[in-house]
C-alpha cells in the first residue's frame, strides 16, 4: 500500500458487523497504538517481526486476531504505521507455518472463526499451491558456461560469487540451497528475483527462499509477483495479500489462474477499502 492511496481528509465510516461490535478494552487499544509506533521505528523487517512476535505471543488468541484485523484494515487504507506492521505480520505468519507452529496457528484460526474476522481467516489456513508439476515431470537442468559437470557445492560457491554470466544462469537452478545463496548475494538485482518469483512451472521449495529473504520480501514488486504465481503455496500468497496495493487487489478479483480463495479475499479487501472500513471496527 502507498500512503498517497489514502486520503485522511475522508470521513471514516466504520462498517460494523455483528461479531465485531464489542469495543476492545482500553489496554488492548493502547498496546496496539504503542506497538505500531515502536514497530515503525525499527529500520529492518527482522526487528519489526521480532517485536510483533513478542507482543502477539503475550495476547490471547481473541486479542491477537483483533490486533491483526486492525492491521489489515489500516494497511488497506495505506496508513504507513499499519502498512509496515502488516508486512512484518505477514512475514511472521509465513514463518510460523514454515516452522510448523501449528498449535499457535490453530488457536488463532479458531479465534478468528469464532469472532467472524473474515479479513484474516484465510491467512491462517494452509492451502497448497493452485498448480503443481505433473507426475514424473522434472524441471530442466541449468546449463552453466563451464565445460564440465559442476557439483552442488561448487554451484553454491558460484551463487555467492561475482560473475554475472554465472548468476544469470543460476537464477534458473533447481536446488533451493543455490537459491538461498543467490538471495544473499549483493549482486543479485530485483529483475533477477522477479524472474525467479515468476518462474512457471516451478516447485514451492524454489520460492520459499525468496519469501523468507527479508531484503527481498519487503520489495512490493517481488510480493506482487509471488502472489500472482499459481505455483506459490496458496497459504503463503494469502498471507501476503493484505500487503499489496489496492490497484493489484482490484485486478486479482478477476484472475482466472489463481486459487479461488485468493480471488475471494481480493474481493473482500477491495470491499473493505471501498466501504471505508478502517481500524477500530471493533
Amino acid at each position: 500500500m502507498h500512503e498517497d492511496d489514502f486520503d485522511e481528509s475522508m470521513e471514516i465510516e466504520v462498517v460494523q458487523e455483528d461479531a465485531l461490535t464489542s469495543p476492545a478494552p482500553d489496554h488492548l487499544v493502547a498496546l496496539y497504538d504503542r506497538t505500531i509506533r515502536v514497530v515503525g521505528a525499527f529500520p529492518e523487517l527482522q526487528m519489526r517481526r521480532a517485536k510483533l512476535d513478542e507482543v502477539l505471543r503475550t495476547l490471547s488468541p481473541e486479542e491477537a486476531v483483533w490486533f491483526i484485523d486492525q492491521l489489515v484494515r489500516g494497511a488497506l487504507w495505506g496508513r504507513t504505521a499499519e502498512v509496515d506492521a502488516m508486512l512484518a505480520t505477514a512475514s511472521w505468519l509465513i514463518r510460523l507455518r514454515l516452522a510448523d507452529e501449528y498449535e499457535l496457528l490453530q488457536g488463532l484460526y479458531v479465534a478468528a472463526h469464532e469472532t467472524k474476522r473474515d479479513s484474516i481467516l484465510s491467512m491462517l489456513r494452509d492451502y497448497p499451491a493452485h498448480q503443481a508439476l505433473g507426475p514424473g515431470v522434472r524441471l530442466p537442468d541449468t546449463k552453466l558456461p563451464i565445460p564440465r559437470e559442476v557439483s552442488l557445492g561448487e554451484k553454491r560457491t558460484l551463487a555467492a560469487g561475482q560473475d554475472r554470466r554465472i548468476l544469470e544462469r543460476l537464477i534458473h537452478d533447481n536446488n533451493p540451497l543455490v537459491v538461498e545463496k543467490l538471495m544473499r548475494n549483493p549482486l543479485i538485482r530485483i529483475q533477477d528475483v522477479i524472474a525467479m518469483a515468476s518462474r512457471r512451472p516451478t516447485v514451492p521449495a524454489l520460492l520459499i527462499p525468496i519469501v523468507t529473504s527479508d531484503s527481498w520480501f519487503i520489495e512490493t514488486r517481488v510480493r506482487e509477483t509471488l502472489v500472482q504465481n499459481p505455483f506459490v503455496p496458496t497459504g503463503i500468497a494469502l498471507r501476503v495479500l493484505p500487503t499489496l496495493h489496492a490497484t493489484l487487489l482490484r485486478k486479482l478479483r478477476f484472475s482466472g489462474d489463481l486459487h479461488p480463495e485468493i480471488v475471494e479475499k481480493a474481493k473482500l479487501y477491495v470491499s473493505l477499502r471501498e466501504q471505508r472500513t478502517a481500524p477500530w471496527g471493533h
